[in-house]
């Protein structure tokens, strides 16, 4: 006699659950660029640091695997792409407080925050389709 069990997660409501809050406050992230240096700063890290307790709360759910799972691999890639709007926003915080001594500064951070301005949002589709 064989006894067959059918194991079935609900993979879904998790997805939901993280997903989406994360892709507001990506879009969030996304529309900092056109508030003042200081203020995209400070929306920036808090917004990590909410995914952050948001990864923590949802990871509780979900048993503990040996390796990286889809979820993971996108958490990691969404910390990554705020860590790296952090850099910028630092970048062109350097780049604004130096520009009376050089004009051409001005420039490169307003190049950069037009650039940043027009391809975070498309930048955020590609993490979540991928």
């Amino acid at each position: 006699t064989y006894l067959n069990l059918k194991f079935s997660r609900q993979s879904l409501g998790i997805l939901y659950r993280l997903t989406l809050p994360i892709a507001i406050f990506m879009s969030v992230v996304g529309l900092s660029f056109m508030a003042s240096v200081e203020q995209r700063i400070e929306v920036t890290l808090e917004i990590l640091l909410v995914i952050a307790a948001l990864y923590i709360v949802i990871g509780r759910a979900i048993p503990f695997v040996g390796y990286l799972t889809l979820m993971d691999q996108f958490i990691i890639s969404v910390f990554a792409s705020l860590s790296f709007a952090i850099g910028t926003h630092f970048a062109t915080s350097l780049l604004d407080e130096s520009a009376e001594s050089l004009p051409m500064n001005y420039f490169c951070s307003a190049l950069i925050e037009f650039i940043f301005r027009m391809f975070w949002i498309p930048m955020t589709l590609i993490v979540f389709i991928r």
